[in-house]
């Protein structure tokens, strides 16, 4: 550590301002937040200046670019050539003596999360400014500390990426079964037309209505928020559902944890709240939006219900409301 306890964000880099008309560089790198992935130090994609009509800023090789709109998103990436970016994307260049992957690491730091979202402005489109996250106090590493710090973490940043690779391989795998299964089926029969492509001669095709209900339930989700708990007697645990918490880990397929729970009467339960089993997505317009590919997003919300201690866990009761 230096002399000083802590330093500004404003004392480790600068905030380049360097506008560039996409036709003055048609070849060049150009990166928006959809290239961006949440949490991630390197960039997920790109796209070609000579497609872009409005304004862009030039980075170098070693600068930061951190996205200001929305930034709950966490998006921000160590940039590893020259290009143009969207003006969402704030430029910072160290200064000397700044280790650039190590800024890479600080503005993707939970308590700079934080701090950003705290100086936002405006309600449906919230953005962060440089006038603010440059006063973020960090502690002051000397060149050598920064260096070891930037090396573990993107030592696990890597980790993180090939996780994330073989997730990805396992997903491509099975939609690849799915899609034999759902057109072959299991016993290897002819197969025939019919409106959705090819399904096995056995099977019969109709509207999704046919097979399942679209249910309305009566408890919203802040109701739930308001419910006094009720932890003894004849009880189920009802969660609250929203699209955040289909993307937590673990509730990819099975919703597992949620973040608001409720133990309530079972007949009220019973009667507000849709039958365990519910199938929940996300309706079309809740579709996140470009600049948050890669995060689920929306306004959807429910809760789903399952039965307490000692009931029976077939027997729980749900609902999730569009």
């Amino acid at each position: 550590m230096t002399a000083a306890a802590t330093v500004r964000l404003s004392e480790l880099c600068n905030l380049i301002s360097e506008p560039v008309k996409p036709s003055a560089r048609p070849d060049a790198l150009y990166l928006g937040l959809e290239h961006l992935a949440s949490g991630r130090l390197v960039r997920i994609g790109g796209g070609q200046a000579s497609n872009m009509r409005s304004n862009t800023s030039a980075f170098e090789p070693g600068d930061v670019l951190y996205g200001k709109l929305r930034p709950y998103l966490d998006k921000a990436v160590f940039a590893g050539g020259h290009g143009v970016c969207t003006t969402e994307l704030l430029v910072l260049r160290v200064k000397p003596g700044v280790d650039p992957r190590f800024l890479a690491t600080v503005v993707h730091a939970p308590s700079f999360l934080e701090y950003a979202i705290a100086g936002t402005t405006r309600v449906q489109h919230p953005r962060t400014s440089w006038a603010h996250i440059r006063e973020y106090d960090l502690p002051a590493f000397t060149l050598d500390e920064q260096r070891q710090v930037a090396d573990l973490l993107w030592l696990v940043h890597e980790a993180i990426c090939r996780s994330d690779a073989l997730v990805e391989e396992g997903q491509a795998l099975k939609r690849t079964a799915m899609q034999t299964l759902f057109t072959r089926g299991l016993r290897g029969e002819a197969q025939k037309k019919s409106e959705i492509g090819p399904v096995p001669e056995s099977w019969e095709v109709g509207p999704l209505g046919e097979f399942a209900d679209v249910i309305s339930t009566r408890m919203s989700y802040s109701e739930l928020e308001c419910v006094e708990q009720t932890p003894t007697g004849d009880t189920v645990r009802v969660q609250g559902i929203k699209v955040s918490d289909m993307n937590l880990p673990g509730n990819e397929h099975k919703l597992r944890t949620v973040t608001l729970e409720r133990m309530i009467d079972k007949d009220e339960a019973e009667y507000r709240c849709a039958p365990s089993g519910t199938i929940i997505f996300p309706r079309p317009q809740d579709r996140p939006a470009p600049e948050e590919a890669g995060r689920v997003g929306g306004t959807i919300q429910g809760v789903a219900a399952q039965a307490g201690d000692g009931g029976d866990p077939g027997g729980g009761v749900g609902f999730a409301r569009n």
